[in-house]
């Protein structure tokens, strides 16, 4: 008896492509030949790990990637590193493989010492804003805070 035929359901055997290949090639070629993907044709960066998808009418450069390495990491913004005499108070993480138009998901790691993680938390709120570039974040704060902070950042 096969499986589910008690119940009425029948199946139906589905064989599966076994290798399915994308356009795919260097960050630099890309950016030099510019094509314009077909409707919901995906290019690969060997080098970056990016994934576009097409909308047969933007041009590579200026799709926006669908899929970057999703890598976690974990950065520490120093006390002493802050730079500027006055607001906004900036600092520059080196995050490899990040790139500008990325939108990384930024979150605190908080000690597991409660009366810790509110200082951490309250100088965490003192960040406003970061800004990705080529492997860098740039991080700004309306003080600098006052305590290090332990960051996970995930590139997207």
């Amino acid at each position: 008896m096969q499986i589910g035929s008690q119940f009425g359901l029948k199946f139906k055997e589905v064989k599966m492509a076994t290798l399915i290949q994308l356009r795919r090639d260097t960050k630099t070629n890309w950016e030099q030949e510019n094509p314009v993907l077909q409707v919901g044709e995906a290019g690969y960066e060997t080098d970056t790990e990016i994934l576009k998808i097409g909308d047969g009418i933007t041009a590579w450069n200026a799709l926006r990637p669908t899929y970057a390495n999703g890598d976690i990491q974990i950065i520490t913004l120093l006390q002493k590193d802050w730079i500027g005499a006055t607001a906004p108070y900036s600092q520059e993480i080196k995050i490899d493989l990040m790139q500008e138009s990325f939108n990384p998901n930024v979150g605190l790691i908080c000690s597991e010492d409660y009366n810790v993680a509110l200082v951490q938390l309250q100088e965490y709120s003192k960040l406003y804003k970061g800004v990705s570039g080529e492997n860098k974040i740039t991080f700004y704060a309306s003080s600098p805070p006052k305590c290090d902070l332990s960051l996970r950042v995930k590139r997207l």
